[in-house]
């Protein structure tokens, strides 16, 4: 606490004694002809004698030592025409009372924090409290001025802080009403919400440049995707999902691709490498390997298995396979074109009858293959090696040749000891001796037409014909080789009579036919155009009718085209 002592004197006289006695205690307060000036809030004019600081060794004071004591602020108010003075912390001694003809000082030791030295309602010197102090004795400084709190402001500490009726979080300061001053990292009423300076892309922030990933997401502002079983040959790039590299394939990129497939039991080991099992070779294993090698111009077909390539046959190979149309007699008489039906065309019309000599007929298209062999001898010239066409092209030896133009198909046949067939020898080989509208007979998938097909959809092990994938379900984009689908062989027993490659026919083209019976024909004797028969692998249905007709000039070659042979019967 401290100590106090009062330094009284009393005179009980009139009012006159009283008066001369202030007169002549202000008199002796300064220097010789200096007078006080007790102005209230600022110092003195000049030194005054009646206040002084209190030195540190004195705990009380009297009239000859405030009269010899240095500079000190003053204060005093007006309280009924009487001087008042106040003893703050600053430890100065000051007269704090004068009523009723009572002077009394206080001078005192400084308060233990957080108390504050002050007056009592009866002008006592005291210790106060600062914060439950109602009177401002004792109540909070600003810069030591000695103004109160304002409302919603508590004092704590000396301070006045704001009123917050719920608590500031994570190190914030309650600065106002209701009102928090955030520590860095943090914002929000109450300081509980923290700051992420960059965003938790699949996540929450969860403390200061913190981020919680949701489940599948990693790394500091959760933008990496986690996969739990790592990607072997791609990058994870969602959560568990693999983006493969070129060549791979599988839930973690484990699986080499390979395109095309490996054939013959073959297993793709690495991208675009196969390896092959017992009795194969080749890129896609798509070779047969005969041991010992096949002579006689016989080829490996299988593995250790020679047979003579598709259009040829006999002991070395060197006969043309072909097909003897009628299967016997010297005639054969069939109805050409095809009666109205609401699904043909006027130029397939009149229907007619037409008797032709017998003749053989090539059982498939002419390979990829033979045609070589005719470019080898000398005889034929090469085809168009562009986008696919199969001349050249490694495990295309068996499909048909194609971008072929008229002239070539010609010097072939001619090389192969024939000739192209007629449109005539064309549509009978394809049809028989009676009316259908396919090789095979009537029936066609039902995506082909609602109103003139009935039959099962295709699938690769049933399809009759390769033409538009979406429709056949055949296997095959393109071309295919030439023995593919047995389904839909002629009467006569040829191949591909409707898809895989149109054909090319000796007659120049007439736009419809003549309605009498004709012998052996030929067609006009010139013309712009030559016809085409059949479809290919991307027609379907109406297009693919036996009885369908093309043209096209003779120096049109594209991967539509193809074409057989045809011969005497020996």
């Amino acid at each position: 606490m401290f100590e106090r002592i009062y330094f009284v004197q009393k005179k009980r006289v009139a009012t006159v004694f009283y008066l001369l006695f202030i007169g002549l205690f202000l008199i002796l307060s300064c220097e010789t002809g200096e007078v006080l000036e007790f102005t209230p809030g600022q110092e003195s004019v000049c030194p005054p004698r009646d206040a002084r600081c209190c030195p540190d060794e004195m705990d009380e004071c009297s009239f000859d030592e405030m009269r010899s004591a240095g500079k000190c602020k003053m204060e005093s108010e007006l309280d009924y025409g009487l001087k008042k003075g106040r003893c703050t912390n600053e430890r100065i001694c000051r007269p704090v009372g004068l009523s009723e003809g009572m002077i009394e000082f206080a001078c005192r030791e400084r308060c233990d924090s957080p108390k504050i030295a002050c007056l009592d309602a009866n002008n006592i010197a005291t210790c106060a409290d600062i914060n439950t102090d109602p009177n401002n004795c004792g109540g909070c400084f600003y810069d030591g001025t000695g103004e109160r709190c304002g409302d919603q402001i508590s004092c704590v500490d000396s301070s006045c802080k704001g009123v917050c009726n719920s608590e500031c979080l994570n190190g914030g300061m309650c600065t106002g009403t209701n009102i928090c001053t955030c520590t860095n990292g943090w914002n929000g009423a109450r300081c509980e919400i923290p700051i992420c300076e960059s965003p938790c892309n699949n996540g929450t922030c969860s403390g200061p440049n913190t981020c919680t990933c949701v489940t599948g997401w990693s790394g500091e502002t959760c933008a990496t995707p986690v996969c739990a079983e790592a990607c072997v040959n791609g990058t994870c790039t969602a959560p568990n999902t693999c983006t493969c590299a070129s060549g791979w394939s599988g839930a973690t990129c484990e699986i080499p691709v390979c395109n095309p497939t490996c054939q013959n039991g073959g297993s793709c080991t690495k991208p675009n490498e196969c390896s092959c099992t017992t009795g194969w070779s080749g890129e896609r294993c798509e070779m047969p390997i005969c041991t010992p090698q096949c002579e006689n111009n016989k080829k490996c077909i299988r593995p250790n298995k020679c047979a003579c390539p598709l259009n040829w046959t006999g002991d070395n190979c060197e006969i043309p396979d072909r097909v003897r149309i009628p299967a016997s007699g010297d005639t054969t008489t069939f109805s050409m074109g095809t009666p109205p039906d609401g699904w043909n065309f006027s130029y397939e019309q009149p229907s007619h009858e037409v008797t032709l000599n017998a003749y053989m007929m090539d059982r498939y298209l002419v390979t990829a293959a033979s045609y070589k062999l005719c470019v080898e001898a000398g005889s034929c010239t090469v085809t168009n090696t562009g986008r696919n066409c199969t001349y050249g092209v490694v495990g295309k030896e068996h499909h048909p040749i194609n971008c072929v133009d008229w002239l070539q198909a010609k010097s072939y046949c001619e090389w192969a000891e024939g000739r192209l067939p007629t449109e005539a020898e064309w549509e009978r080989a394809a049809k028989g001796t009676t009316h259908r509208r396919f090789p095979w007979g009537d029936e066609c998938p039902k995506s082909w037409s609602s109103q003139y097909c009935t039959g099962a959809e295709w699938s690769a092990s049933t399809a009759k014909a390769n033409c538009d994938e979406s429709y056949c379900n055949d296997g095959f984009a393109k071309t295919s080789p030439v023995d593919q689908f047995p389904l839909g062989k002629s009467p006569d027993g040829l191949y591909d009579m409707a898809g895989n490659l149109r054909e090319w026919v000796s007659d120049w083209s007439r736009r419809e036919y003549k309605s009498a019976a004709v012998s052996n024909p030929t067609g006009p004797e010139s013309g712009k155009f030559r016809v085409q028969r059949g479809g290919y692998w991307r027609e379907y249905g109406i297009w693919l009718r036996v009885a369908h007709r093309h043209e096209g000039e003779p120096d049109y070659r594209t991967s539509d085209m193809g074409f057989r042979c045809v011969s005497l019967v020996p």
